[in-house]
């Protein structure tokens, strides 16, 4: 019984330190990694606390290890997202040993890592190794097709209403001291044209206003 509990401790340990995140640790991902600002970073995040896309688990921590059962932090506004000593954490709610953890591949999948230009996924760029003409193979043989259709990008579908909302976003930028993409987020759902999630309808719309607008 003894060695099932160690192994039950160890797997708990595990679970917080290779699968999960910590707030902070979110926090780090979306500044560092995705350039976010922290006004942005902590919006991003309560946002989608309170839309119940990102499940925060409260656990104990003692000597580095859990203790006790693990809850989650409510839904609501109460326990709001902030900055507080350099450390991400829930208002009204104590701290002092406890652990907020959210699994990540959730932060992944709500904020996926973007791939710099400069750079050519491996499989594309053995791909074009593949095909790229040889002196003792003629171009014929090796050259693709082009694809038929529009070229991706040069679409612009939602163009004309993304533009619509310009105004309602300024108004609330200047009215409530907003971020273009805080701005956009107060827009009612119903109003950002697509059929994407939406969070990519607010980074469509927030991206188009500031490259037009700013």
């Amino acid at each position: 019984m003894a060695h099932q509990a160690a192994d039950q401790d160890t797997a708990k340990e595990r679970s917080l330190t290779e699968d999960r995140w910590t707030l902070d640790e979110i926090f780090d991902y979306l500044t560092k990694a995705l350039g976010y600002t922290e006004t942005r970073t902590l919006y991003e995040m309560e946002r989608a606390r309170l839309a119940r896309r990102l499940v925060l688990r409260v656990q104990k921590i003692v000597d580095g290890k859990p203790q006790g059962d693990p809850e989650y932090l409510p839904f609501n506004k109460k326990h709001k997202l902030v900055r507080d000593l350099e450390w991400v954490v829930p208002q009204n709610h104590k701290w002092g040993d406890n652990r907020w953890t959210a699994y990540r591949q959730a932060v992944l999948d709500l904020w996926p890592s973007r791939l710099p230009a400069s750079q050519t996924a491996p499989d594309k760029q053995q791909d074009e190794r593949l095909v790229r003409p040889t002196p003792s193979t003629p171009m014929a043989a090796q050259s693709p097709r082009a694809a038929k259709g529009p070229i991706r990008g040069k679409i612009n579908r939602f163009g004309d209403a993304d533009r619509e909302l310009f105004p309602e976003i300024e108004r609330l930028m200047k009215s409530q001291r907003l971020t273009s993409t805080e701005a956009v987020g107060q827009i009612p759902e119903d109003k950002l044209a697509g059929r994407g999630t939406l969070d990519s309808r607010i980074r469509r719309v927030s991206d188009r206003f500031r490259r037009e607008k700013l």
